[in-house]
């Protein structure tokens, strides 16, 4: 007979949502890549490359938005498995993540692209969708969705 190591217990416990997470966008409804920008804008004056996830519901109301990675001046390396653990966490049925670029040019790099192909990717595994990808600076932002890259 095996031998359980570690159980995990799961329990859900209903409460109201309290007005401080609602004023921070909590539920709050994404429909457009503008709307997600607004979400995140507080990236654009970073000094440093932060990557952060949006987490959805099915309704694509905004669950949570967790900072995953913090970088240098010039990258961010958000780690894949992490980004769906918080997503696994939140019960998140897709995400929307979103990256600055000090430089103030909004366009992705090769990096952003290879991140943004295999973020996708382990969503189809993991039946997560990834909505967009958002590289945001203080004047415009780059949205992989609406230029069809993803």
């Amino acid at each position: 007979m095996a031998i359980m190591v570690r159980e995990i217990i799961l329990k859900y416990r209903l409460r109201k949502v309290t007005e401080e997470e609602l004023n921070n966008g909590y539920l709050k409804k994404i429909s457009r890549p503008e709307e997600a920008v607004n979400a995140i804008k507080d990236l654009a004056d970073e000094g440093t490359e932060k990557f952060v996830c949006l987490f959805v519901n099915s309704k694509n109301r905004i669950l949570v938005k967790q900072t995953v990675n913090t970088g240098t001046v010039n990258q961010a390396n958000p780690i894949i498995r992490e980004i769906f653990r918080y997503a696994l966490a939140c019960d998140a049925a897709s995400l929307i993540c979103g990256h600055n670029h000090p430089s103030g040019d909004p366009d992705p790099s090769d990096e952003d692209i290879k991140v943004t192909a295999k973020l996708v990717e382990a969503g189809k595994l993991m039946g997560i969708i990834v909505l967009d990808h958002l590289v945001v600076s203080s004047t415009s932002f780059y949205s992989f969705s609406e230029e069809n890259m993803m």
